[in-house]
């Protein structure tokens, strides 16, 4: 039976490329600063700064808690109802919720960090270190109410374009004064100042966005809280499958070792962002066909969702791994030996990037719980893998548990969306769109 296309699956579709090219821009300008930093820090140096980051980075998935997830669901939902205290209270909440979320997780991230650096420098890192993870849950939450409203480049910006531009043009800076030469505490002092700028701009640039001030806020404090404690799972597990291999190794190898795999790690990431993008264009779109019904507009969105992901995935694996060493060499001479690394992580990101917007479309549908489940399995299954393939093989071995889980887990979440939802969002699907 052949399925009518929506106006909102269209509609979709243009924000996806929309979004991709926004983050396309922003992942180039976060490259850059990465192959500079790899030049300027040294091959250890490099190894100190991609641990810590690694350590920020699960700190401030953390801080969110899945409450942006939450918000992206509930406030599309809240649009489509009418229902503007909801908005209005739950916005409240979660503002609230993530500040005081994130500077615990940030304190915590601060002291592994500090451990990391000079003793002299200590104290500056760790303060750094919290403030980069407040400052960074703060501007992603003030962009989901722009998000919601289809106002989707408008919410893009500050982490984007503005957050970014600030890090390169301030490590550029610092460095030029060092004589090109850095160390990992002026990169988060860096880091955080810039995090500091662009919240500033964000409060102010997405103003319009934000809910109407004036009238009663509903308060479920204690529904959103359910929810986002199962979202968390989610994306923390997402999160912390994404860092384990780099935190394992780590405490068992070099800094030597992280470095190259972190290299390797970096450029295999380009592969997930139409993903990424997707992803990010698609989830409001995906909770309001939910919420009205239209299930005809979502298995359009789903499918052609994967089919663009894919497309573009498969494009930039072919530009990664037939240049693979001259890449690689961006990074420095070294860097070079990372070639086999980036391409077994190349196996698990087509697979990611092949089996479409499926953990999205679940959280949207609200079978966040399902999704959770499969996060714990496979990071459980991470560590398990993970830790006697470092042992035995080192960075390569970090890879090949990295891209085990990863398959593992897309499988398992097209397999769900299949069975609770009668969709299809997969390329390796037998027939588009609905698969009952």
């Amino acid at each position: 039976m052949q399925t009518k296309t929506s106006p909102t699956a269209y509609s979709a579709i243009r924000d996806t490329t929309a979004v991709a090219l926004i983050r396309a821009f922003g992942m180039a300008m976060g490259f850059v600063t990465t192959l500079c930093l790899a030049r300027w820090l040294g091959i250890d140096g490099f190894g100190v700064y991609s641990y810590a980051m690694a350590c920020v980075a699960v700190a401030t998935t953390l801080g969110i808690a899945g409450i942006e997830r939450l918000l992206v669901r509930n406030l599309s939902v809240y649009i489509v109802d009418g229902s503007p205290e909801l908005y209005r209270g739950q916005f409240n909440w979660a503002m609230r919720t993530g500040l005081a979320l994130s500077t615990v997780a940030g304190l915590t991230a601060a002291v592994i960090v500090a451990g990391r650096v000079p003793a002299d420098w200590r104290l500056v890192s760790a303060t750094s270190t919290v403030a980069i993870v407040v400052l960074t849950v703060v501007i992603r939450m003030l962009q989901v109410p722009p998000r919601t409203a289809g106002l989707m480049v408008k919410s893009l910006l500050p982490e984007n374009v503005v957050l970014a531009g600030l890090e390169l043009c301030g490590l550029a800076a610092v460095a030029w004064i060092c004589a090109w030469h850095l160390a990992v505490h002026a990169v988060l002092l860096v880091y955080a100042a810039s995090a500091l700028l662009a919240a500033c701009w964000a409060s102010t640039y997405l103003k319009s966005a934000m809910p109407v001030v004036g009238g009663p806020n509903d308060d479920r404090s204690v529904e959103w809280r359910r929810s986002a404690w199962a979202l968390s799972l989610v994306v923390g597990g997402g999160m912390l499958i994404d860092q384990v291999d780099i935190v394992v190794l780590g405490l068992m190898r070099s800094a030597h070792d992280v470095s190259l795999y972190a290299a390797a790690d970096k450029g295999a990431a380009v592969v997930g962002a139409p993903l990424a993008a997707a992803q990010l264009a698609l989830s409001p779109a995906l909770a309001r066909m939910w919420a009205s019904k239209d299930i005809p507009g979502l298995a359009v969105a789903l499918r052609r969702g994967g089919v663009m992901t894919t497309v573009a995935g498969v494009v930039i694996i072919a530009l990664l791994l037939v240049p693979g060493p001259w890449f690689l060499q961006l990074f420095g001479d070294a860097y070079r030996s990372s070639y086999g690394i980036l391409a077994v992580l190349c196996i698990g990101q087509f697979v990611n990037v092949a089996t479409g917007v499926v953990g999205s479309v679940l959280i949207m549908s609200n079978h966040e719980r399902t999704v959770a489940d499969i996060n714990g399995m496979c990071l459980l299954l991470n560590i398990v893998l993970a830790i006697p393939c470092v042992y035995a093989w080192g960075a390569i071995g970090a890879a090949m548990a990295t891209s085990i889980v990863m398959v593992v887990r897309n499988i398992a979440l097209a397999s769900s969306v299949r069975r609770l939802l009668g969709l299809e969002g997969s390329i390796f699907a037998l027939r588009p769109g609905a698969s009952k």
